[in-house]
């Protein structure tokens, strides 16, 4: 057979199998449409169905079927309208598997963080790809099935399911006609369905439990999905990233933030107030250090200052957004969260924060630095930092020796001896001479020249995964044996124990330059161990006191001139950290920031959580349900619900309106 017959034949042979050929009757066209479209749908739907443990909406709600439907048919639609066959498989391929890919994204993110992504966060996903084998190990075997399921979906639809569609001259207009109606029709449901939706006041007390609330206000992801569905959500939220990013505040808006601070008043002076004055600052913000980590056997150094210092008992650290540590990490240095669809790492960045806890110790004469083990890229710490009033922050890789190859390795030498020193282990900051000296403000970098001074350190060690992927977990086993590498609460143990050892050299340290009873340490977790993966058992340990929030986590003060334990059991939260400590320190506590202080007697002290849920001594509530309030009347729990709709709707506004720096303008 002569070359160019074989080359027919070939061309011949390479022909698409979907089924009714090229240009098929009408009712395997609408076949093809309806498959294509399901196609879409099964991804939403495998979502929404595996994520209902977020609670407030079940499955069979309506409203995201119906979104889910209406944008897969105009993506169905688009996808049909080529009439190239080769083309219209390219780009099912593109939109199908990429959207498949999200889908598989935003699951992971829900069972790891209890979260989904948001698009104003995507800017800080480079700190979670550390730890990708985690998340890989946590997605489990069945969601890679079901990954493979939705790719060989995918793979059929694109073999028998996209006809070459060239409709005959007489044909093409109506074609389009039909299409474009379609369209319009779709588009025209998408806007007015969230119309459909209950029609509660926004300003009423319950309209937390108001799906028009959520989906005009986007505030909680969780049941912003459930409530949209996957297409829906990803709309809604490019929507809202959007508006946020030529949002205009109102004088009204701003004269909500000014009536919200006026009632709150002005700080007085009280029992506490200046106990610290002139002495210099540490605070410690621990990673993944839970309330049932500290224990004198696992922690010693943390338990012995723990009991001869200022204990918050009833202290909590509520997340806002994605990126648990740094939204613990902008709300104390801030005194306000985060916005919950927002990026405040990038956002943030052009606003004036004149109240936070830096620029309050320097406007009283302390050196402000930073420190922790991540790169100043990582959560735009190296910028985020300088807006909330440090002078610098000081990453571990600035102290490491010129000649260093492995970016986790470092060494110091004793006794002609080379010990080795890794990064991610916290006593790096305590065992590295010149970062440690920048520390105590005696370094080359830091100096405070008789002037106080205030560090604020990050720990990593006991950061997830605990099991022995995790490189730093296998230096903590091999460096204490007696926990059990299969057990993670056993792993967590021995992370946790590496920031001890660090805070045991960091008072030693403090001894030796003669400075421990001139310095007071905050030490404060920021956020609870959730890469445990036995919930039922991180419940039982973290309820041994009937607390039935696992956001709890230890928040306390020491100094050595005052080494007598004080048990504050006042409900407190993140944002109150900073303007108790500055109370404690005799310094100015502004009165236009969202936290307070501990010790005033006016404030009755309370935890404002996400999605309308708060706590305070007396009672605890969640969103749409009625457990936990049988302490209060129906009147208190009205009045602490219309009062905690005010704090969001006044902590965005001063967020979105740079509010700060507009008051000093006006000043």
């Amino acid at each position: 057979m002569a070359p160019e017959e074989k080359k027919k034949k070939k061309k011949k042979e390479r022909k698409w199998h979907n089924i009714g050929g090229d240009n098929p009757s009408l009712p395997i066209k609408i076949l093809s449409y309806a498959i294509v479209m399901a196609s879409f749908w099964t991804l939403d739907w495998w979502l929404r169905a595996n994520t209902l443990d977020i609670g407030r909406y079940d499955f069979w709600t309506w409203p995201p079927h119906l979104f889910t439907m209406l944008y897969g048919t105009l993506i169905s639609l688009i996808i049909f309208a080529i009439p190239n066959r080769m083309v219209k498989d390219l780009t099912y391929s593109i939109i199908f598997y990429a959207l498949e890919a999200l889908v598989i994204f935003q699951y992971g993110s829900n069972l790891i963080v209890g979260k989904f992504m948001t698009l104003g966060e995507f800017g800080v996903i480079g700190e979670g790809t550390t730890y990708f084998g985690f998340a890989m190990k946590s997605l489990g075997v069945m969601t890679f099935v079901w990954a493979g399921i939705f790719y060989a979906e995918g793979h059929l639809i694109k073999r028998y399911f996209l006809p070459n569609t060239v409709a005959k001259r007489c044909w093409f207009k109506k074609a389009i006609f039909v299409r474009c109606g379609i369209a319009a029709g779709c588009i025209i449901f998408i806007i007015f369905v969230p119309k459909m939706y209950d029609s509660t006041d926004k300003d009423d007390w319950k309209a937390f439990d108001s799906p028009a609330f959520e989906y005009e206000n986007f505030s909680n992801p969780g049941f912003d999905m459930q409530l949209c569905g996957f297409y829906g959500y990803i709309a809604r939220d490019f929507q809202t990233t959007i508006a946020d990013k030529f949002k205009v505040i109102s004088e009204d808006d701003l004269k909500k933030a000014d009536d919200f601070f006026a009632k709150k008043g002005e700080h007085k002076d009280n029992s506490m107030t200046g106990i610290y004055k002139g002495k210099n600052v540490i605070s410690i913000m621990m990673e993944s250090i839970d309330d049932w980590v500290i224990t004198p056997e696992d922690t010693p150094n943390l338990f012995a200052l723990k009991s001869k210092s200022i204990d918050f008992t009833n202290f909590y650290t509520p997340s806002f957004s994605n990126g648990w540590t740094f939204n613990t990490e902008f709300a104390y240095n801030t005194s306000i969260y985060p916005k919950t669809n927002g990026n405040a790492a990038y956002g943030m960045v052009r606003n004036k924060f004149p109240g936070s806890i830096a620029s309050v110790l320097k406007e009283s004469g302390y050196t402000a630095n930073s420190f922790h083990e991540g790169e100043a890229t990582f959560y735009n710490r190296g910028q985020i930092h300088q807006t909330m009033g440090y002078k610098h922050y000081y990453s571990y890789n600035d102290y490491f020796e010129e000649d260093s190859t492995d970016r986790l390795w470092d060494y110091k030498i004793v006794n002609g001896e080379k010990i080795v020193l890794h990064k991610e282990d916290d006593t790096y900051c305590t065992q590295k001479e010149e970062l440690l000296k920048d520390i105590l403000a005696r370094g080359e970098n830091v100096v405070s020249e008789g002037k106080p001074f205030y560090s604020f350190i990050i720990t990593y060690s006991a950061h997830l995964p605990y099991d022995t992927t995790y490189t730093i977990s296998r230096r903590a086993l091999s460096k204490y044996p007696q926990y059990d590498e299969n057990n993670e609460f056993d792993v967590c143990h021995a992370l946790a124990k590496l920031t001890d050892d660090m805070v045991g050299e960091l008072i030693d340290a403090l001894k030796a330059e003669g400075i421990l009873e001139d310095t007071v340490l905050l030490f404060f977790g920021d956020h609870y161990t959730y890469g445990i993966k036995d919930l039922e058992e991180l419940h039982r340990l973290s309820d041994k006191n009937g607390n039935t929030n696992l956001e709890r986590t230890p928040a306390f003060i020491y100094c050595a001139a005052n080494e007598t334990r004080v048990e504050v059991n006042k409900a407190a939260q993140t944002v109150d950290l900073a303007p108790t400590l500055m109370n404690l320190l005799g310094t100015r506590v502004p009165d236009d920031i969202m936290g307070s202080d501990v010790f005033d007697d006016n404030y009755p002290g309370y935890v404002t959580f996400n999605m309308g849920v708060w706590l305070t001594d007396k009672a605890e509530t969640y969103s749409g349900k009625e457990e936990g309030i049988k302490n209060i009347t129906p009147e208190e729990k009205k009045q602490m619900d219309m009062f905690l709709q005010e704090y969001y709707e006044v902590k965005d506004i001063i967020l979105d309106s740079n509010y700060y720096s507009l008051k000093r303008n006006a000043s």
